[in-house]
């Protein structure tokens, strides 16, 4: 679990003056809970929910705050660098920049409340708290959709992104580095590990062939267009509201800057898949990658993309994801999936 965060009164009391409004929010008290652990990335020491009441214009008022503890990576990795693919501000440095009021108003995210510098500790990245949202049932109509709309994020103006270095090129390079000095090295041993195996000797089969292709994957990104990206547009991290107003709400914008058109749509699909919402054919890969090119085209009438450069982005992106979160432990379900 998550390591409780340094945290008083005195550092809360500014933040629930932005969250409620009031002159002065004096905390009468509070309890920290843990609601995601902070395994997986280094610059991340867990989420929280910081819930109590304070004493405001209108005497005992309860609270509920969500705080994200960021850290600079070290020992693990050095993530102080702006440009860094994995900055450990990033998340912070977007919402105190403008660039959010250029989003468009279909997608939504909770509240900025600001950040708390905690010196050597890190910084604490605050939101409203949203509550315990329940696990969404996606149509695969709706994650076209989200298709259509992430297409509609990634069409702003980001002309001017040399003044914000912090938009790098983000989780993209951070996997093709981590594949090089992690990956790489014990490529032989883990395919004859797969091969000793029924299962794995099955996922290797499906996927093996394009190990060798890496690189020629790799630059179908780097040359495809770039655009502004949330950089990790999958299922776990959206709220389908699809209703009147916003019709998605987008949590965990840490990876977000420039990076290939197509990339988002990678993500959502391999997540349909993932989580079942999604059989994962060619005929709903090509329908996911048609409307997200119809929709960013709507966006960029004067200078559109083609269909194929957007196929080809998805396709290798989503061998990259994939193969970077671990191919030996998927289910290909080879036997169920006409896209190859």
């Amino acid at each position: 679990m998550a390591e409780l965060i340094p945290l008083d009164g005195y550092l809360i009391s500014p933040v629930l003056t932005r969250w409620s409004g009031a002159v002065t929010a004096q905390v009468a008290h509070f309890a920290i809970t843990p609601l995601k652990s902070g395994v997986g990335n280094p610059t991340s020491k867990g989420v929280y929910r910081i819930h109590g009441e304070f004493h405001g214009e209108h005497g005992l008022t309860p609270f509920s705050l969500v705080a994200k503890h960021l850290v600079a990576g070290l020992p693990m990795m050095d993530c102080s660098d702006q440009r860094h693919w994995n900055y450990w501000r990033r998340e912070i440095d977007l919402f105190e920049s403008a660039i959010p009021d250029r989003f468009p108003s279909a997608i939504a995210y909770p509240r900025y409340l600001g950040w708390t510098d905690l010196g050597t500790q890190g910084a604490l990245f605050w939101n409203e708290d949203l509550g315990d949202i329940p696990e969404a049932q996606w149509s695969w109509e709706q994650v076209v959709q989200a298709a259509r709309l992430v297409a509609r994020l990634n069409s702003i103006d980001v002309g001017d992104a040399k003044d914000f270095p912090f938009l790098g090129p983000g989780v993209l390079r951070g996997w093709l580095e981590l594949r090089e000095q992690f990956f790489n090295p014990v490529i032989d041993d883990v395919i004859s590990c797969a091969l000793s195996q029924p299962e794995t000797a099955a996922a290797y089969q499906h996927y093996g062939t394009f190990l060798p292709q890496q690189e020629r994957l790799s630059e179908v990104v780097w040359n495809a267009r770039q655009a502004f990206m949330h950089g990790d547009f999958n299922l776990n991290n959206l709220v389908p509201l699809f209703g009147d107003g916003p019709q998605i709400i987008a949590l965990d914008w840490q990876q977000c800057g420039i990076s290939a058109v197509g990339m988002e749509v990678a993500a959502l699909f391999n997540t349909a898949y993932d989580n079942g919402f999604s059989s994962g054919s060619l005929a709903e890969f090509n329908e996911i990658c048609a409307a997200y090119t119809e929709s960013f085209n709507t966006e960029n009438a004067s200078s559109p993309v083609s269909l194929d450069e957007v196929r080809k982005v998805v396709a290798a992106l989503g061998f990259v994801i994939v193969e970077s979160v671990g191919i030996w432990l998927a289910n290909p379900r080879p036997e169920n999936s006409d896209a190859q």
